[in-house]
């Protein structure tokens, strides 16, 4: 049975599940709520589908009731305000509807699926954890600290992420996918055998490419919390205060700033290596996946394979550096690049 992260890793399935939206392009956004709601069960969906419903198909009828006979009259002002409240409402209603997608899609995907990525009692009741939130510190409590992600055995969710994290778990997900169907496709025997071998080795490499994305996004996090752009105003206003005024105290201000910017600015240097590294890493896994099911086409025996089984090693070899490095040090070395 095709698993939920598969599911969510082909994009021509998440449009194609997406096309309830469309009743919100033409102000059926309520249409699209209730028929979410009523399919995943969803009690809230249903609520502001009903809402909308009412208070649109309220206005429609009062405004009409108010509205000349005659059509070639001037519309009066208050039906033209409640048509103007209907607009409103539909555009605030069709928002609402791209606001559950991610939810409705996780929803079908785990229908459809088998769950093995995505508990939702996890959300109503979740595990108590005993690693400590990144705290704020230093001036104006910008500077956040200690920035664990989460255990490397949680189920993989790419929808927790944002961009670009989310789309380099959605990609290795994908092409962990391909790589299943492959493996499940090869003819039994040795040459299979193999293949599943390789294919421990690609799950490997998605799993530390979710840790991976999981810490660029808690840096990402903690980059906005601290606010560099402001600082750096800050800082240039402080800078001639201080210059001026010749004052011990506003030196020290300035002091705490320039470090607090310090820091911003080398959690951005690190986010930008590991987006870059991470990017990369991961084509070099696709282009590895997409290599070993071509030749696992072609093969008639086990030595076809040739050393594809050493290219995937590489290439996960490296992601599991990398991943390691930013968990330790919060960076991570520069990968040997392609020549």
């Amino acid at each position: 049975m095709i698993r939920p992260e598969q599911l969510l890793a082909d994009r021509h399935w998440r449009r194609r599940h997406s096309r309830y939206a469309w009743w919100s392009l033409v102000g059926g956004g309520f249409i699209s709520l209730l028929y979410t709601g009523i399919r995943a069960k969803r009690v809230d969906w249903l609520t502001w589908g009903a809402i909308y419903g009412v208070i649109m198909i309220s206005l429609t009828q009062i405004s009409s009731a108010l509205s000349p006979a005659d059509p070639d009259a001037p519309t009066p002002l208050v039906p033209g305000l409640l048509n103007n409240a209907f607009v409103i409402v539909a555009v605030v209603s069709g928002i609402h509807v791209l606001r559950v997608r991610k939810d409705w899609l996780r929803w079908k995907a785990t229908a459809l699926g088998q769950p093995q990525w995505y508990d939702a009692s996890a959300e109503l009741n979740p595990a108590p954890s005993n690693v400590p939130s990144p705290s704020d510190v230093a001036w104006g409590g910008r500077v956040a600290v200690d920035l664990p992600w989460r255990n490397a055995t949680e189920q993989i969710d790419p929808f927790a992420l944002a961009e670009p994290w989310r789309r380099y778990v959605v990609d290795a997900l994908g092409a962990q996918a391909r790589f299943h169907t492959a493996v499940n496709s090869a003819r039994t025997g040795p040459l299979q055998d193999r293949l599943r071998e390789i294919e421990d080795r690609v799950d490997t490499g998605v799993r530390e490419v979710w840790g991976i994305a999981g810490r660029g996004h808690e840096l990402a996090d903690a980059v906005r919390r601290i606010d560099p752009a402001s600082i750096r105003a800050e800082v240039a206003l402080c800078t001639d205060k201080a210059v001026a005024s010749g004052s011990a105290t506003d030196q020290r201000t300035l002091e705490s700033l320039r470090s607090q910017l310090a820091s911003g600015e080398r959690l951005e240097a690190v986010i930008g290596d590991t987006d870059s590294q991470l990017r990369w890493l991961n084509a070099r896994l696709d282009e590895a996946v997409v290599g070993t099911i071509e030749l696992s086409v072609q093969a008639e025996d086990v030595a076809d394979l040739g050393g594809l089984r050493h290219d995937v090693d590489q290439v996960v070899d490296e992601i599991e550096a990398l991943r390691q490095a930013i968990d330790e040090t919060g960076g991570g070395p520069s990968p040997s690049t392609p020549t």
